[in-house]
Order: structure tokens, then sequence, then C-alpha cells
């Protein structure tokens, strides 16, 4: 939601939309100017991410599932 400047609100959210391509979609982002909160990185529960912040201070988080390591 905007806001009006004078206006703060004390709440927060984030949005997690899963892509096929975490590292072309940061690419991307910084073509278009962006500036990207993190740079993509695995984490450790199991996801490929980065995250953008809206202009309401929302996190906007673009994730992957990593594939699962087989067990031999």
């Amino acid at each position: 939601m905007a806001q009006p400047a004078e206006r703060r609100w004390s709440w927060w959210g984030r949005v997690i939309f899963y892509v096929a391509d975490v590292d072309a979609l940061y690419d991307r982002a910084l073509a278009a100017g962006c500036q990207p909160a993190t740079v993509p990185r695995d984490a450790e529960w199991g996801e490929r991410f980065f995250h953008l912040i809206d202009p309401d201070g929302h996190e906007l988080s673009f994730a992957r599932p990593l594939l699962p390591v087989s067990v031999q």
C-alpha cells in the first residue's frame, strides 16, 4: 500500500515468487536499474534466492528450490 510521507506503518510483509532462474532474474533487475537488497545465494532451507524491497518496504523474494542431492 502506498503511504503518505508523514505516515509510518508498523507492519512488514514478504512475497515469494518462484522463478526458473534466480541469477538471470537478478541480472535483469540490475540491468533495469533496480538495486536488490541481497545477491543471489543458496540458503540452508534448500532454495536459491535474492530480495528486492518495494517502495513500501516489503520484501519481494525471488527463489527456486535447489535440487536434492542424491545419497550414495
